[in-house]
């Protein structure tokens, strides 16, 4: 965990160790209780958590690029657009109804946390 907040990664993919019948892994002396393999994967999901939200918080004020993926929702005239900045962080920007950016790359201003999210105004 320290080393993971001493490189502060924006994310980690985290699960918990599995023997394998049959493998190498599954004979090694010193096998970790899997209750312990659980809490340590909690833990480190929290890390992760805070690390992603340092991370993102980091970018806000930056204009950046998004490659714009769908837009799952929309509210009162809106749509709500899902994309990608060029450093894979998740954007989230709203434009008019009807307004089609699949797969096209626009600035976006980040402004605010949503989430695991930014959100952003379109440029």
């Amino acid at each position: 965990m320290s080393f993971a907040r001493r490189v502060g990664f924006a994310h980690i993919h985290v699960f918990p160790y599995s023997a394998r019948e049959g493998t190498a892994a599954a004979r090694f002396n010193g096998q970790v209780a899997e209750a312990e393999r659980r809490r340590r994967s909690r833990v480190l999901v929290g890390v992760d958590s805070e690390l992603g939200r340092d991370v993102r918080r980091s970018f806000l004020g930056d204009t950046r690029p998004v490659l714009w993926e769908n837009s799952p929702a929309g509210a009162n005239g809106t749509t709500l657009w899902v994309g990608l900045t060029d450093n894979y962080l998740r954007v989230q920007a709203e434009t008019a109804a009807g307004a089609n950016l699949t797969n096209q790359v626009s600035a976006v201003r980040l402004e605010r946390l949503d989430g695991d999210a930014l959100r952003g105004e379109i440029a």
